[in-house]
């Protein structure tokens, strides 16, 4: 039951999210969007330099 509640709340919030999204100022998305992207993709590199940082240490524990 815990889980259906959780399922509906997170479908509202998306739907409330489009919603907004749909009656934004194309103009002010695009000034918003542009450097949210900019910063989401620094930390994606980040975040993916770091995991493959820590497999290659996991991976010369084992050889050793």
């Amino acid at each position: 039951m815990p889980t259906l509640v959780f399922g509906v709340l997170v479908l509202v919030l998306v739907l409330w999210a489009l919603n907004g999204y749909a009656k934004a100022d194309p103009k002010y998305l695009a000034k918003v969007m542009r450097p949210a992207g900019g910063i989401l993709a620094v930390g994606g590199s980040t975040y993916l330099a770091a995991q493959i940082n820590e497999a290659k240490e996991v991976l010369l524990r084992r050889q050793r």
